[in-house]
């Protein structure tokens, strides 16, 4: 095995681990902003006054707007709807992976979905000594 080879996987290995850290790291103070931020934006809501949508100040401008989220809770149901009223648009387009692996090890085919497979490289860190 070359040293350039054994280089290139030690150095890898210690970016990805550094990669990790900082994200780590990241997260937490992120995490820690993103609290703030949200106990902020309860005492705007609470202080802007009654039937104003927005309020501008020399720092900035708070506004109201409204958001909105969308979960499936009963499957059978929601395609039932969907089928009988013809509302194909309520679905996203897409193909589970693993259900299209699990055909194709079947030697079995999914019509109307093209299935890749790309070489890549993995990197594994070394076991510490003593560790197994």
């Amino acid at each position: 095995m070359s040293q350039r080879l054994k280089t290139a996987i030690a150095t890898f290995v210690a970016a990805r681990e550094k990669k990790r850290a900082l994200k780590a790291a990241f997260d937490v103070k992120a995490g820690k902003i993103q609290e703030v931020l949200s106990r902020l934006e309860t005492i705007i809501m609470e202080e802007m006054p009654e039937g104003v949508d927005s309020v501008k100040t020399d720092e900035g401008t708070a506004y109201r707007r409204t958001e909105s989220s969308v979960a499936v809770e009963d499957w059978e149901e929601f395609l039932a709807f969907v089928r009988k009223e013809k509302a194909w648009g309520l679905l996203n387009h897409g193909a589970n992976k693993s259900e299209v692996e699990a055909f194709l090890a079947q030697d079995r085919t999914v019509p109307g979905v093209r299935y890749a497979r790309t070489l890549a490289i993995g990197v594994r860190k070394a076991a510490e000594k003593g560790e197994k």
